[in-house]
Formats: C-alpha cells, structure tokens, sequence
C-alpha cells in the first residue's frame, strides 16, 4: 500500500471509537488490543527495516476477511501513543476502512502461524473479556434465551464460545443457526469451523463496537 493509497482515504469512511467514562470495559480492552498489536508491529519494523515508526503519519493497515466485513482498515498508531508515551489514556480512536477489492492473502489463508496467531490471540482475550462484562446487561433485558435475542448479540456469543474452544465453532441448540454479521453466517450447522478462518483479529474489534452500539441503543449502560 503506497502514500498514495492512503491519501484517498475519504474522512467520512472511519469508525469512532469515543471513551464515555471510567469504567467503558469496551474501550479500554480495545485501546490495550491496539497498543499491543502496535508494540508487535514496532518489534517487527525495528528488527526488519531498524526505522523509527509510530511518529505522526505513520499507519499500520489490517486486512479484514473477504467473507466478513471484506474492509481493509486503517490505523494511526501516534493517535494512542502520544497519550500513553505522556502517561495519559486516550478518549477516542479511529479506525479507516477501504472496501477490499482483492482475494484474501495467502498469510491469512495458511492458518495460525507466526505473527498472526500473537494477534488473534491478542483479539480473542480482549474479545472474551468484553463479552464476559457485556453479557449481563444483554440477559438483563433479553433473557438467558440467545434465540430471543437481537441478531447481534447471538452472533456475538457465537463467537465468544468459539474464542472459548479453541477457535471452533461450538452450538448445541440446532435452533441457533444461519445468525448473520456483516458476510459471515455461523450456527448450528458451522459446527466445528475455525473461526481463525472466517473472521480477523481486527473485526473481533468491529463486532465489539457494533454490540456495544446496540447496547447503548437500548441504554444498557450502567
């Protein structure tokens, strides 16, 4: 991706993560997810090219599945660290978005190797940790029952128990199947399916943000 590329980025595609309070769980586990994936990034530029990176301007861009949100996203990792370096916590981050226009790449086609697993592992404690906090305030309203509740939020634990179980697909109830997030479908029937293969680090981070737009929606926040 050159300098040109990232030029064209147009203001209006981006999605704004914005800190509400001090106990914003979602926030916080998504601004940890970040830094660590940066500071992954940095070890990599440092010992690859010895550059200095993460001055203002510098981006790093993640590919999210062709078969999810198919979006390649954008990051300015200076608009966190120039608050951590000074001992500060952000209140907001934004994350880019491009439509992808290519076939997904052969690094994330070959499974969980090298790299890519350090991210998606990052992703998936963030990820847990955030459903953990999130799923009382869902059954507070919905109840226990995740075929009666908002589409959303059942992909949501689909997801969750799959981060669980080793990345598989994992559903007892036949009932809970074809629940549908962005292009991705999982269920019933996906019983099984590595989950490391149909959806990327960076878009467990979206489906926070997109669960976490439906509870504040429903006014859930304590």
């Amino acid at each position: 991706m050159t300098e040109q590329d990232i030029f064209y980025l147009r203001s209006e595609d981006k999605i704004e993560f914005i800190r509400i309070d001090n106990s914003y769980v979602f926030f916080d586990g998504v601004v940890s997810f970040l830094a660590g994936v940066c500071s992954t990034n940095l070890l990599m530029d440092s010992y690859l090219t010895e550059a200095i990176a993460y001055k203002e301007g510098h981006y790093l861009f993640f590919e999210g599945r062709t078969k999810a949100t198919n979006k390649i996203y954008y990051f300015f990792p200076y608009d966190i660290y120039k608050y951590l370096m000074d001992n500060r916590w952000p209140q907001s981050i934004n994350i880019h978005f491009k439509e992808k226009t290519f076939p997904d790449q052969e690094e994330i086609n070959g499974g969980l190797d090298g790299f890519a697993k350090v991210f998606l592992s990052l992703g998936q404690a963030t990820y847990i940790q955030y459903w953990e906090s999130t799923k009382d305030k869902v059954i507070k309203v919905f109840g226990t029952d995740p075929t009666k509740w908002n589409t959303i939020f059942t992909f949501g634990w689909l997801v969750r128990n799959a981060l669980a179980h080793n990345f598989k697909v994992t559903v007892n109830n036949p009932k809970i199947d074809n629940i549908t997030w962005k292009g991705l479908s999982l269920g019933y029937s996906k019983n099984g399916i590595d989950i490391s293969e149909q959806i990327m680090f960076i878009e467990l981070i979206i489906l926070m943000k997109d669960i976490e737009d439906e509870l504040i929606s429903y006014c859930l926040k304590d």
